[in-house]
This record gives C-alpha cells, sequence and structure tokens, in this order.
C-alpha cells in the first residue's frame, strides 16, 4: 500500500487535524525564521508592494484551485452515477429474464447474484486500481450463460434481444467503473498545485507587520484554507477509497433484490 492509500485508510477528522496542525506548526516557525534573519524594518519596506504581489499570486493560485476542485467533484459525481448505472443495469437484467422458462431463469438470477456479489467481494481490490478478478470472472460466466440459451418462439426472440442489450450496457458501465479508479489530477497538475501553495503563503513571509502575533495568525489562515482544499481534491480523486468514498451499495441491494427473486 503506497502513502497515499495509508493516509486515505485514516479517518477523515484526523487528516483534518493533521492538516492543520502541520499547516500552523511549519507557518509559525517560518515566519519567526524569517523575523530572526531579517529586521522588521526591512520587511516593513516592501510592504507597499503587498497589495501587488500577495493579491494578484493568491488571486491566480484561487482561480486554480476553484478550477481543479470542480473537475475531481464532477468526477466524482460522474463515478456515482456510474456505480448507480451499472446496478441499475443488473436490475434491470433481473427483470428482464422472468421472461424465460423457469428452469433458465432460475439460473439467471443466481448468476446475477454471484456476480454482484463478486463485484462487492472485489471492491477494495478494484479500488486499488486491480482488474477485479472475481467479478471479472462472474461477468464472463453470466454472459456465456444468457448466450447459450435459444429463444423457442418470437417472443422469447424479443426478450432475448433485449436482455442481450442490457447485458452489453452492464458490461460497457462495469469497464467505466474500472477505467474511473484512476487518479483524474495529472502528476504535474500536483506539482503546479504544491508550488502555488509554497508561493502564495511563503510570498507573505517577505512583508511585516509590527504585531508578529497578527502576521501568524494572518498567515496560518491562509496556509490552512489552501491545505484543506488541496485535501478535498486529493479525497475526492480517489473516489473508491478512503472513509469518505463510493461504497458497494447499490451491489448491495442488488444481491438482496436476487435473492428475493429466487425466493418467489
Amino acid at each position: 500500500m503506497n502513502l497515499a492509500m495509508m493516509l486515505l485508510s485514516a479517518p477523515t477528522p484526523l487528516l483534518v487535524l493533521l492538516v492543520i496542525s502541520t499547516t500552523l506548526i511549519l507557518v509559525a516557525g517560518s515566519v519567526l525564521f524569517v523575523r530572526r534573519q531579517v529586521h522588521l524594518s526591512v520587511l516593513e519596506m516592501n510592504n507597499e508592494y503587498k497589495d501587488l504581489v500577495v493579491g494578484g499570486l493568491c488571486v491566480f493560485y484561487a482561480v486554480l484551485l476553484a478550477f481543479v476542485v470542480l473537475v475531481v467533484w464532477e468526477e466524482y459525481r460522474e463515478v456515482r452515477d456510474i456505480v448507480e448505472g451499472e446496478s441499475n443495469k443488473i436490475g434491470d437484467l433481473l427483470r428482464n429474464v422472468e421472461g424465460f422458462p423457469e428452469s433458465f431463469d432460475r439460473k439467471m438470477q443466481l448468476q446475477i447474484r454471484d456476480y454482484s456479489a463478486a463485484v462487492v467481494a472485489d471492491w477494495n481490490e478494484t479500488a486499488l486500481g486491480g482488474p477485479g478478478v472475481k467479478s471479472r470472472d462472474a461477468f464472463d460466466s453470466l454472459w456465456l450463460l444468457y448466450q447459450s440459451y435459444e429463444p423457442a418462439n418470437p417472443r422469447e426472440e424479443a426478450i432475448f434481444s433485449e436482455g442481450l442489450t442490457r447485458l452489453s450496457e452492464l458490461r460497457e458501465q462495469r469497464r467505466l467503473r474500472l477505467l474511473r479508479d484512476k487518479a483524474p489530477v495529472p502528476a504535474a497538475l500536483w506539482f503546479v498545485l504544491v508550488i502555488g501553495a509554497v508561493s502564495s503563503v511563503g510570498s507573505t513571509l517577505f512583508f511585516g507587520l509590527r504585531n508578529i502575533r497578527a502576521q501568524i495568525a494572518l498567515t496560518a489562515m491562509m496556509a490552512v484554507m489552501i491545505n484543506l482544499t488541496l485535501l478535498v481534491i486529493f479525497v475526492f480523486e480517489h473516489p473508491f477509497f478512503g472513509d469518505i468514498c463510493i461504497d458497494p451499495e447499490p451491489f448491495l441491494r442488488q444481491i438482496e433484490e436476487a435473492e428475493r427473486f429466487l425466493r418467489l
């Protein structure tokens, strides 16, 4: 398990507390270090440029942060919709096979239940970027079973064609879900985000307030907000892992639904 997964496995309140405490320590230490190295009068000479430098840099960085947050949130919502869509296709298929003879209907219901259970069993593996071997094999078995049926009349042919469409759509939803387990924010953009955060907060160290506590507090507030926003981006770019994640609950509902059909 890499560092990102270790961080995401921690409770979210603990992550927030870690970010805030680390930020406060680094900011306080940086301001105090600069004050010891550079006299206040020298820093005060730069104050006339603070609106131009700090204001301009922070506005640019805020726009960049807002854009990335919007992208990862939209990606998170799309992944959630894909998971719901895959679950809905399973439900559609369950109802579709009711039009076949009971012997085949039961086999399909069992196989659909097994596929849903395999998706749940593979959830942590796919969250880490794995292929989901159990669910892949279960889907292959489901596909082969359905393809093995020979419709006996025009009515069954129509039902079979509709079910084949549902099965193809289920395969596509599964493919999309597995593709979306990759982080949407590329490493190059993360580099820019980190450099931007360091530059935005670091630029405040070139200016001086006579009240050093006020300067530490103002700098810390900005730094905390930036780092918490970066934490939000980090959490949402891993939709299947962590304390705040998309869980397999829709597939658990389909397992219950399949078992209800089997009891009828």
